[in-house]
Formats: structure tokens, C-alpha cells, sequence
């Protein structure tokens, strides 16, 4: 059986995202050096990180086809509730807001996986 992964593979969105997030990564170089030109910041280093593991899982995800996970959206769904109305009661709050969970220094936004169980 032979696997046609270049076949559906969208190398036009794979350019843009590529392009925009190696902008992203210069502007935040940029601007993490002060007017004598020595670095005084290593916030790109971090974007660069997360970078990579985003277009990682863009990679992944997007040879995968998201309408099989169809049968399972209702309990995404229901799951996803449960999370933000935790987010609600105990979450941690970052500049003002409580829509943080937290664990030890590490911290996740649970709404950025609404996003995608809502697309599913």
C-alpha cells in the first residue's frame, strides 16, 4: 500500500506559516537588542522552541484527515467544558485574567484547544 502524503500535503500554507513565523522570530531578535548592539534578550530562543514544535504538529495533523475524530467530537466537546469551568474556579491569573492552568512554571491556555475541538 502505498502512502500518498505529498499528494495532500499543502506546501502553499506550509511557505506562509514558514515565511511569517521566521518574520516573527527576527522582529523578536531584533528587538531584544538595545542601541549599543549587544543582545540583552533571549525571548527569540523561546519563539524559536515553540516554533518548531507548532509546525511539528501542523506537519502531523495535517496528514491526518480531523473528520475521523467526528464520532468522538460530542465527548471532546463535553471534556473541553469541563476544562474551562475549571479554568473558571482554579485557574491562574495572568495579567488580570484567570484563563491560565498551570503546572509548576509551565502554563497552558485550555481555550486554544476550544479552537480546535470546535473545528472538529
Amino acid at each position: 500500500m502505498k502512502i500518498k502524503i505529498f499528494e495532500v500535503f499543502d506546501y502553499v500554507l506550509f511557505a506562509c506559516v514558514l515565511i511569517l513565523v521566521t518574520m516573527g522570530i527576527a522582529f523578536i531578535y531584533s528587538s531584544g537588542i538595545n542601541s549599543e548592539g549587544s543582545l540583552v534578550t533571549n525571548e527569540y530562543i523561546k519563539q524559536i522552541i515553540w516554533a518548531s514544535f507548532g509546525i511539528i504538529i501542523m506537519i502531523l495533523s495535517s496528514l491526518h484527515d480531523y473528520n475521523k475524530f467526528e464520532r468522538y467530537s460530542q465527548n471532546l466537546y463535553i471534556g473541553l467544558l469541563a476544562v474551562l469551568l475549571y479554568t473558571c474556579l482554579f485557574g491562574r491569573y495572568v495579567n488580570g485574567a484567570r484563563s491560565w492552568l498551570g503546572i509548576g512554571d509551565f502554563g497552558i491556555q485550555p481555550s486554544e484547544f476550544g479552537k480546535i475541538v470546535f473545528i472538529v
